[in-house]
């Protein structure tokens, strides 16, 4: 089980096989980190209470990459997004 208050640079994986590496506040994760979700899809950059927020990159496992700003989990404002042709 998490601490509630934890605050630091952890790693927590949970029941369904999705990890996250990165820094926490308060139980929660906050700063920059590593989201990686068991179907292989993954989100790099910076989180605020288990939402992407603030500048990161999704790379969905297909291997196509949206890179831009976030605001409380939502994609938001100027993007990049690559597609790879396979």
């Amino acid at each position: 089980m998490l601490n509630d208050n934890y605050t630091g640079q952890g790693t927590y994986v949970l029941q369904n096989g999705d990890t996250y590496i990165g820094k926490w506040k308060k139980g929660a994760p906050h700063g920059k980190g590593v989201y990686k979700w068991a179907l292989g899809d993954r989100y790099e950059g910076e989180f605020r209470s288990w939402k992407q927020h603030g500048k990161g990159t999704y790379i969905y496992a297909n291997g196509d990459k949206y890179t831009g700003d976030w605001e409380d989990g939502n994609k938001d404002g100027d993007i990049t997004y690559v597609f790879i042709k396979g």
